[in-house]
């Protein structure tokens, strides 16, 4: 009895050590830069091997008691992990690949830039809501150091239609700090003299875009939003004009033709079309010469507006 205990007991602590090599070769496959080294678990390390279904090959090499990828799969994917080994049975789990953020790359720059300057960034995330691309940040928190350097803005009026009840969020981390001061402090004092706060209907409000209702009709009120961005996308582009956005954000902008200005052709488009859109170069010097179209607004009203541009 006592050794068939102990032949029991030395079987559960293997699955055991081997359930701890999957969780830390999962939390490693799904968190960390895919060059990094993973610590092994166990003397049987040598004998340990990885295989991938459904995504690219991966090449692995045990070295000293560690694994070393040599080659991801390809971003975004799912496939399944096989960890075998001599000694314990094979354990398979489905996993999902990190996406390589280019963008939040571009945006871990700025955050880069103020770190060593001092600076502080104030964000705009009113438009998270349309985010549907992995490679887009949903806020300036997924860079490392951005809590102390940055403050986001966010904002009902986009996803839940607030434009009219103006309601909205800062967040001021409270590791920010400049001349040894704590920005937090500072935003919370200047709330509590100068601002009473939300009207209490309008609180309400904002709580239940975060009821399970209120996310299924957010949800349901972007998709709307995003077809019509993408019918003015693809109207446009068969119409002939240069166009992009219609991704992330429910705008699209087109390059103005026959070298008009943004303001020219913000004329021609209201008397000729009846259409009204906003001018690239009230956004800078580098907006002129574009033209921005919105798809807030009926489907039917879209595909009139489309109808409309093809016919001039």
């Amino acid at each position: 009895m006592r050794e068939e205990t102990m032949k029991n007991g030395r079987t559960l602590l293997k699955y055991i050590l081997y359930a701890v090599v999957l969780a830390v070769l999962a939390e490693f496959m799904m968190t960390l830069d895919y060059h990094s080294l993973l610590g092994a678990h166990g003397n049987s390390n040598q004998q340990l091997t990885l295989s991938m279904k459904d995504a690219e090959l991966v090449n692995c090499e045990i070295k000293d008691g560690k694994v070393t990828l040599k080659k991801a799969p390809e971003a975004g994917t799912t496939y399944t992990l096989t960890i075998s080994s001599s000694n314990y049975p094979d354990i398979t789990r489905t996993m999902s690949t990190p996406v390589i953020k280019e963008q939040i790359t571009e945006l871990q720059k700025w955050v880069d830039y103020a770190l060593e300057k001092g600076a502080v960034i104030i964000y705009d995330a009113a438009y998270e809501a349309y985010i549907s691309e992995d490679n887009v940040a949903h806020t300036i928190y997924e860079c490392d150091g951005a809590d102390r350097c940055a403050i986001e803005l966010r904002s009902f009026s986009k996803n839940a239609g607030f434009t009219g009840v103006r309601l909205g969020f800062t967040v001021v981390p409270k590791e920010l700090v400049r001349d040894g001061v704590e920005l937090h402090s500072l935003w919370a004092r200047r709330h509590g003299t100068k601002f009473n706060g939300a009207p209490y209907i309008v609180q309400r409000a904002g709580e239940a875009v975060y009821s399970p209702e209120g996310k299924a009709q957010l949800k349901e009120q972007v998709a709307y939003y995003m077809r019509n961005a993408k019918t003015i996308l693809d109207g446009l582009s068969a119409a002939g004009f240069s166009v992009s956005g219609g991704k992330n954000a429910p705008y699209i902008w087109l390059k103005t033709p026959d070298q008009m200005t943004s303001w020219e052709f913000f004329d021609y488009l209201l008397e000729k079309a009846h259409i009204v859109g906003t001018p690239g170069s009230g956004f800078g010097a580098h907006g002129e010469g574009y033209f921005r179209l919105t798809a807030f607004g009926s489907y039917e009203n879209t595909l009139e507006a489309i109808e409309r541009i093809k016919n001039l």
